[in-house]
């Protein structure tokens, strides 16, 4: 990546993978809650999140070839059947970018836009 005239390199490449490869491997247990029952979480909900997760990680392994194979080749997999289990789980785009019939982000239920 090339950009303002700062180089990043491979090896920045390899740490964003391995991060994103991070994030999947430490929500283990949202996964396992989000299973059962798709509960709000911020601005949507924990299954899209789960699958964006999912997608981000994988982008980044499979463009950084050889990198984290067996934990890619996990995170396609589980993507591809939790795609299929939970159809109607879209990542919402956010109101000031959202399109006309586009899911848009909600507000969590708690933020008081009164005050």
């Amino acid at each position: 990546m090339k950009s303002a005239g700062a180089t990043l390199g491979p090896s920045w490449d390899i740490a964003v993978a391995a991060a994103l490869g991070g994030v999947v491997v430490a929500r283990g247990p949202a996964l396992a809650h989000a299973l059962d029952e798709d509960r709000d979480w911020g601005t949507t909900t924990a299954r899209p999140r789960t699958l964006t997760w999912l997608a981000s990680f994988a982008a980044a392994a499979a463009a950084r070839a050889g990198v984290l194979p067996r934990l890619h080749a996990l995170a396609l997999s589980m993507q591809s059947l939790l795609s299929e289990r939970w159809p109607d789980a879209v990542t919402p785009d956010y109101p000031a970018w959202g399109r006309p019939g586009i899911p848009l982000a909600l507000l969590p239920r708690d933020w008081d836009l009164e005050s």
